[in-house]
């Protein structure tokens, strides 16, 4: 307060200083702005980023806790050692002879502090295992084992056997997995281990020679050649050759005594039944054929020896040979299309327009070349043959090009290509039996040199090519209406008098000539003028209606070929009314509509199809039928 008065003293007393002032006066504060509308005082602004670290690490910790807190309920608190301290072990030898009886011994060690409960072993058998005692079963080759309870620092040990076959330097792999609950937990843990060992050895060997140079078309010489290393007698021995895409058998020595060159993709094979072979005995297998295919293509093919199992398809194997060689372009090549296609399917009556591409892939010319193209097939009509600088021969039936008549191949520079061309029709009719074989049209073509050419004396320069053309089958189907000689008797008048019924008769008639045909259908409809009368024969024909929609129905299932042709049509007929209204008076109403067949080759895969038209009260298919009786009538 002392201070306060000595200031108001100084304040009135002349010429008092008071010295410079720190602070300026402020006479009066600033204007504020004026606001036009009342609004809320601004919030502090809120870091979002660290907001969003501090949300996400709680949502983290939220979890990992209620996770760890399961896991210890769940599993209890031993299961991390009872994870670890689990051993499988699999001891056996790393190198095998094939066919030996091989062993291999397994070890589970518990090395925990706690017991493991419900314990089983599986023991995975290596691809091409057999069981010592009894017949291999379908699908992977296991045993089980079941140890139940293993206390710790206790052990259990198994012994696994086998005859193991397989290729010389193969590898090979077992594995076994042990599956068992930790004891006071509920959850279920698995430990596997594995073992590689490889076939150094075999009691039998077996070879594949292929020549050097692999030509398309061209005819080339195979030989499996297989011998014992054993000092005791072999039986039961087969040779399986499977053969590549492309390839065409012709003959062996000795014949091969299951044949399936003609199957698909990887069936296609050879099999040979080679019996007993004794100490250090061989043998050796001879094969002719010609592979076909594009230049620069691989070819694979495999020969496999050892024991046929009781399917005739499985092998267990001693050895095998698997050789890969390059498909080239021939040194006369040739290609082939039908009506412009490299593959294609034909129909009875069909025409097809070959065209046959040449060409000269030698370093030098050749001189008096021959094409010859065989026409050997059935469904050929060769009465209608056209051929283009070409003659046909009766006695070969076979189409010939050569320098007389088509003088490109007087000479053919290295490099030079040509074409020639020659067509044909197929027989309009084709009715077979269903065990008659499916008609084909097989067509083989040769291109070589009457002179030989220097240089190559020995070798085969001759280019080939085939084509092979399915036909399809030919579904005939008719639908026609009857009053008169029908096979359900009608009623009511002829001609169809307003407000009166009339009765009428539709017949179905299903032909297939060639191949079976599946899944055949046929499908019309009614107009809601017409009622079903639902009287049908055959009383068990799958013909079905539906009153909302009107459509008829007739699943005929599979129509074999010959149907129609060799032996009666599959037929069906149904009964339908006719209630005539003014509006139809001097017409002839529709009595069904357009009927469509459906149905698919068997033997080409081809989805054939086919119509009759529409019916009406004219009755076209009735010849007793009068013209004053086929319009409606008051």
């Amino acid at each position: 307060m002392a201070d306060l008065e000595d200031l108001r003293k100084r304040l009135y007393r002349e010429g008092e200083d008071f010295g410079e002032r720190k602070i300026p006066p402020e006479l009066s504060r600033p204007r504020e702005e004026l606001r036009a509308a009342w609004v809320p005082d601004p919030k502090p602004k809120i870091d979002l980023r660290k907001r969003k670290i501090f949300l996400w690490l709680g949502i983290f910790v939220v979890i990992a806790s209620i996770g760890t807190f399961l896991f210890f309920q769940f599993y209890g608190f031993n299961a991390f050692l009872n994870i670890q301290d689990i051993n499988v072990d699999i001891v056996g030898e790393k190198n095998i002879s094939s066919g030996d009886r091989v062993s291999w011994q397994v070890k589970v060690q518990n090395n925990n502090k706690t017991a493991i409960e419900d314990a089983v072993l599986v023991f995975n058998y290596p691809e091409g295992a057999t069981p010592v005692i009894g017949q291999k079963l379908e699908g992977v080759f296991r045993e089980k084992k079941d140890l139940h309870t293993l206390n710790p620092g206790e052990s259990a040990s198994f012994t696994f056997n086998a005859y193991v076959f397989g290729a010389r330097s193969s590898q090979k792999q077992v594995s076994a997995t042990l599956e068992y609950r930790p004891k006071s937990s509920s959850a279920t843990f698995g430990k596997q281990s594995s073992f590689a060992f490889s076939i150094a050895r075999a009691p039998v060997t077996v070879s594949l020679v292929l020549p050097e140079d692999l030509r398309i078309g061209q005819e080339i010489n195979l030989e499996i050649r297989y011998n014992s290393q054993s000092e005791k007698k072999l039986d039961n021995l087969s040779v399986i050759l499977s053969l590549p895409d492309g390839f065409v058998f012709d003959s062996a020595l000795p014949a091969p005594t299951i044949d399936k060159s003609k199957a698909q993709g990887s069936a296609k094979s050879l099999t040979w039944d080679v019996g007993s072979l004794g100490p250090s005995e061989d043998g050796v297998i001879k094969i002719k054929g010609k592979v076909f295919g594009n230049n620069l293509e691989p070819k694979n093919f495999q020969a496999s020896l050892g024991i046929l199992l009781n399917d005739n398809a499985t092998l267990s194997i001693y050895d095998a040979a698997l050789v890969s060689a390059v498909l080239h372009s021939p040194f006369l090549e040739l290609t082939m299309l039908a009506n412009g296609k490299a593959s294609y399917i034909s129909f009875p009556g069909d025409t097809i327009s070959f065209e046959i591409g040449w060409k000269n892939n030698l370093s030098t010319s050749v001189k008096n070349a021959i094409l010859e193209v065989k026409l050997d097939s059935p469904p050929v009509d060769l009465k209608s043959l056209r051929i283009d600088n070409g003659s046909y021969r009766e006695s070969t039936k076979s189409v010939v090009w050569n320098a007389s008549g088509y003088s490109e191949f007087k000479s053919i520079a290295p490099g030079q290509s040509g074409k020639v061309k020659f067509m044909f029709k197929i027989k309009n009719s084709l009715p077979l039996e269903p065990t008659s074989p499916r008609p084909e049209v097989k067509i083989s073509g040769t291109l070589r040199s009457v002179d030989s050419i220097a240089g190559f004396e020995g070798v085969d320069i001759g280019g080939a090519t085939t084509y092979d053309i399915k036909v399809s089958s030919k579904v005939q189907f008719t639908s026609k209406g009857l009053f008169y000689n029908a096979p359900i008797s009608n009623l009511g008048s002829l001609p169809p008098h307003v407000g009166k019924e009339t009765t009428y008769n539709i017949a179905w008639s299903l032909a297939n000539m060639s191949n079976d045909v599946d899944n055949v259908t046929v499908i019309s409809s009614l107009p809601p003028y017409i009622n079903f009368k639902n009287i049908i024969l055959p009383a068990n024909s799958n013909l079905t209606y539906n009153e909302n929609s009107g459509e008829l129905e007739w699943r005929a299932g599979r129509v074999q070929a010959g149907t129609g042709f060799l032996r009666p049509s599959m037929q069906v007929s149904f009964q339908i009314g006719l209630v005539a209204t003014e509006d139809q008076i001097d017409s002839a109403p529709i009595l069904i509509e357009e009927s469509k067949v459906s149905g698919k080759d068997g033997f080409t895969g081809v989805e054939l199809s086919g119509t009759a038209p529409r019916i009406t009260t004219d009755l076209p298919d009735d010849p007793r039928i009068t013209f004053s009786q086929k319009k409606v009538a008051p």
